[in-house]
C-alpha cells in the first residue's frame, strides 16, 4: 500500500469514530465537526522525501498560518492532482477534494472549490459528475479553464463535437497552450493529423521556454 495512503486511511478512519460519536449527540456538532475534519485531513503532514512532497508541505504551512490561506489551499489541491498523476495513488485525489471541501467550507460560495473538485472527478474517470461541475462553472461565470473541464469531460465520455464548441470557448477566451493542446488533441481523435500538428506547434509558441 502507498504511504499517503496508509496514511490517509488511518487519518479518515479515526476522523470517522469521532463523528459518529459526535454525530449521536448533536447533529449540528456533527456538521461542523466534518467541515473541519476535510481541512485536518487536507492540512495533515506527511513524509518530505522529494520536491513535489516538499511543494505540498509549504502550501499547507502557508494555509496555517499564511496571509493568503484560500490561495494556498487551491494551490495544495492542485499540487495534491499533480502528486497523483506521478504516483498513480488515489489517496492524493482524496486529499485534493478534502482541500477542495475545505475551501468550500472556509470560503462558501467560493467556485476555486468547484473547479478543484471537477478536476478531481475528471482524474478519477468519474466523466459525468465532472460534466454536471463544470456546467454549473460556466453557467455563474465565463473562466477559460471551466470550459476546459467541460471539454475534458465530454470527450472523454465521446461527444467529440460538443467537446470541440467548449475547446472553441477556450480559444475564443484566451488561446494558449492550454487551448491548443487541447484542439491538437481533438483532432487527432478525429483524424486530422495535420491539424493536430498545426495547433501542437502553436501551443508550444505559445508556452514557455521552461
Amino acid at each position: 500500500m502507498n504511504r499517503w495512503t496508509s496514511i490517509l486511511t488511518g487519518l479518515l478512519l479515526s476522523l470517522t469514530v469521532v463523528a459518529a460519536c459526535e454525530r449521536k449527540q448533536n447533529a449540528t456538532t456533527a456538521t461542523t465537526t466534518t467541515s473541519l475534519d476535510s481541512c485536518t485531513v487536507a492540512l495533515a503532514r506527511g513524509q518530505e522525501w522529494n520536491d513535489r512532497d516538499r511543494a505540498i508541505a509549504r502550501a499547507q504551512q502557508e494555509a496555517r498560518t499564511g496571509g493568503q490561506t484560500r490561495d494556498a489551499l487551491e494551490r495544495l489541491g492542485y499540487l495534491y492532482v499533480a502528486r497523483a498523476r506521478v504516483n498513480n495513488d488515489a489517496g492524493d485525489y482524496t486529499l485534493a477534494d478534502m482541500a477542495a471541501t475545505c475551501i468550500a467550507t472556509s470560503y462558501p460560495g467560493d467556485t476555486a472549490a468547484l473547479l478543484l473538485k471537477g478536476h478531481v472527478l475528471h482524474q478519477l474517470h468519474r466523466f459525468r459528475d465532472a460534466e454536471q461541475v463544470a456546467r454549473a462553472l460556466v453557467a455563474k461565470r465565463t473562466v477559460v479553464l471551466d470550459y476546459g473541464l467541460l471539454g475534458d469531460a465530454l470527450m472523454e465520455q465521446g461527444r467529440l463535437s460538443e467537446a470541440g464548441e467548449a475547446y472553441q470557448k477556450m480559444l475564443d477566451l484566451k488561446p494558449f497552450y492550454q487551448s491548443y493542446t487541447r484542439a491538437a488533441h481533438l483532432r487527432w481523435l478525429k483524424g486530422d493529423l495535420d491539424g493536430a500538428t498545426d495547433a501542437m506547434r502553436l501551443a508550444i509558441s505559445s508556452a514557455s521556454p521552461r
